[in-house]
């Protein structure tokens, strides 16, 4: 019977080790190339959900651009209105006013 050394229960443990270590590393090497797959079958669909995202930002703009303008109108037709309705002597008191100096509390 042959004697089995430390130095062979070593080398051993260290063959099993390394033998691990490989199967490790392609059990990695296929995870990674499985989601590599995943990934490029998801691509045209993931493509797609980005221009659909895009087209609907862009119509949100626009039609927040309508409203604005809408508003933007609406505010400008008032105050046309203000304006005409206020007459001179309401202007020229106004004025006074602001022109005033003011005593500091």
């Amino acid at each position: 019977m042959t004697d089995f050394t430390f130095d062979d229960l070593l080398n051993l443990i260290q063959m099993a080790q390394t033998l691990n270590d490989t199967e490790r590393e392609q059990q990695y090497d296929e995870v990674r190339e499985n989601e590599q797959d995943e990934v490029e079958a998801i691509r045209p669909d993931l493509q797609t959900l980005v221009q659909d995202y895009q087209v609907q930002t862009d119509e949100i703009v626009k039609d927040y651009q309508k409203g604005f303008h809408l508003i933007d109108k609406e505010v400008d037709g008032v105050l046309q209105t203000v304006f005409a309705e206020t007459d001179q002597a309401d202007i020229e008191a106004i004025k006074a006013q602001l022109s005033r100096p003011r005593l500091n509390s």
